[in-house]
């Protein structure tokens, strides 16, 4: 595999001569599955990483770059397949291959962190992202506007980066450790929901969205070494656990190197929540319902056990009816199927331009049994339809009626 995905990267052939040398080298190695990615070198010179996923599809671990990107010459592509279903863009062919989610370097003349980590991100979700000169003097007209002088080396704020997003014509979602003072007893409270934690960023990933990460102090990062100051990080991934749970986020360190793993415990025995003091999501424009609000709705259809896991996906409705309308396989699941007049009934049911699917399955091993689905609209919060086989019931929205229970054998 690591051959592969070495004749499919765009680096010089003396240099892949090279790093074929050191992967013969590691062939009578034995890799144990909790190893997830190989550091190469050359000379003390970081090539890049190549990733391992010896239990775990890589589609469930890493975003797909957009195709009309080009993975950096300097970084081994990955070269592995993923399943264009999951993306909220349209790909061409069923089968397309991961290269590197787009990685930029900071040049320390021109910019600071949280402008490198608003190009990336920018860099993922549209092909005509603004340069980082362009982002800087974007922000000091803004700040002129406002009546306020501001220097090119200050990083953004993440009220600026929100604003970005928005004039780049994309909705936000943020998660901050703010608090708010109570008027009554004059305690901070929190809204629980709308906490940085891991379980919020997974959930935008997961959709194919990349996410900024603010960071309270560098020393925290086990990447970093000496360091005392914020920092911003584009999440671009998550790891799995051996039970299929996430447990880290794989991120883009501008100023570092990329997939670095985000993970704890952290430098100093700290949590992520210790370090984690902002997370921004961009989102597109039309959808208007948070995560954790859809959640709540979702979760409120099955009787979950210890087994099932919860697989969160914003997602162009399209893709939905391809999938309960039509049969198109979820790869990553074990093959089922759903009778044929509940195939039509989702074909014409009512849904959302945009939907947040709760995908509920069990971890058999190596197999992913398919437990059920919920779809919830992105625009308004309300159940637009839902799917148990276990229970052979399933709902959808018939015009301006919420969702009603039919079994399987009353719709034959």
């Amino acid at each position: 595999m690591l051959k592969v995905a070495l004749d499919r990267a765009s680096i010089p052939q003396d240099e892949k001569e090279k790093v074929v040398r050191i992967i013969e080298q590691l062939e009578d190695i034995s890799i144990d599955n909790s190893i997830s990615r190989l550091s190469i070198s050359i000379n003390n010179d970081r090539l890049g990483y190549v990733d391992l996923t010896p239990f775990m599809q890589v589609c469930d671990a890493f975003l797909k770059p957009p195709h009309w990107m080009r993975p950096p010459t300097y970084y081994v592509t990955c070269a592995k397949p993923y399943i264009p279903e999951t993306t909220l863009r349209y790909k061409r062919g069923e089968i397309d291959e991961i290269n590197c989610a787009p990685y930029i370097k900071v040049n320390s003349v021109i910019g600071v962190c949280a402008q490198y980590a608003m190009r990336m991100a920018l860099m993922i979700l549209s092909p005509k992202a603004p340069t980082v000169p362009e982002l800087i003097s974007e922000a000091i007209n803004t700040a002129l506007s406002g009546g306020v002088e501001r220097e090119p080396d200050i990083g953004w704020h993440p009220d600026e980066i929100h604003h970005f997003f928005e004039i780049s014509g994309y909705g936000v979602f943020r998660y901050s450790r703010s608090q708010l003072r109570c008027d009554n007893c004059g305690h901070l409270v929190s809204d629980m929901r709308m906490v940085p934690g891991i379980e919020n960023i997974y959930a935008y990933v997961e959709s194919g969205l990349p996410v900024i990460i603010g960071v309270r102090n560098t020393k925290y990062l086990p990447w970093w070494g000496d360091g005392d100051e914020a920092h911003a990080l584009v999440a671009i991934g998550h790891t799995l656990d051996g039970n299929g749970r996430v447990d880290g986020i794989i991120v883009h360190d501008e100023s570092t190197y990329p997939y670095q793993i985000l993970k704890e415990p952290l430098a100093g025995g700290k949590t992520l929540e210790d370090v984690i003091f902002e997370v921004i999501a961009p989102v597109p424009r039309e959808v208007m319902v948070e995560y954790q609000v859809a959640r709540s709705l979702a979760t409120q259809f099955f009787d979950l056990d210890e087994e099932d896991i919860i697989r969160p996906v914003l997602i162009d409705s399209n893709q939905i009816k391809k999938w309960l309308g039509e049969g198109t396989r979820r790869r990553h699941l074990e093959a089922y199927d759903l009778p044929a007049v509940v195939k039509e009934d989702f074909l014409s049911a009512y849904m959302d331009r945009y939907v947040w699917l709760f995908e509920m399955r069990k971890e058999r091993g190596d197999k992913r049994e398919y437990v059920g689905d919920v779809i919830v609209g992105a625009i308004n919060p309300s159940i637009l339809g839902f799917v148990m086989p276990e229970q052979r019931i399933y709902g959808f929205r018939d015009g301006s009626k919420g969702p009603h229970a039919k079994h399987f054998d009353d719709a034959v």
